[in-house]
């Protein structure tokens, strides 16, 4: 995956990518927003489906969680890290309420080294 990657912190989010080393186990937390009509919409009450797709784009793992203060927390317990194995992978944030969808993030890439 190159060596400047194995040279960073492990998780780690630079530039847009989040990166890891394989079998990790550990916590992040992402930041997201959602803007209609150019305001930024409160998310309180509102869940996340935030699903990794492989390079080849079969789907790889998918939580399901709640947001809470405008971002959402993925939990890589060591099962759900050992489904990635080193390689390109992209992920999609879509929250949910009261039936309605909307993506608030479209296939943002993840390295596992």
């Amino acid at each position: 995956m190159g060596d400047k990657l194995k040279n960073t912190v492990s998780p780690a989010l630079t530039d847009g990518v989040l990166s890891w080393c394989e079998g990790d186990a550990f916590r992040i937390r992402l930041k997201i927003k959602l803007m209609s009509q150019g305001s930024e919409v409160d998310l309180d009450g509102y869940s996340a489906e935030v699903k990794f797709s492989g390079a080849d784009g079969g789907d790889v793992h998918t939580f399901e969680c709640e947001v809470e203060n405008g971002a959402v927390t993925l939990d890589f317990t060591d099962g759900v890290s050992s489904e990635f194995l080193p390689g390109r992978y992209v992920f999609s944030v879509v929250v949910k309420k009261d039936g309605e969808r909307s993506t608030v993030v479209r296939s943002s890439p993840a390295i596992v080294w």
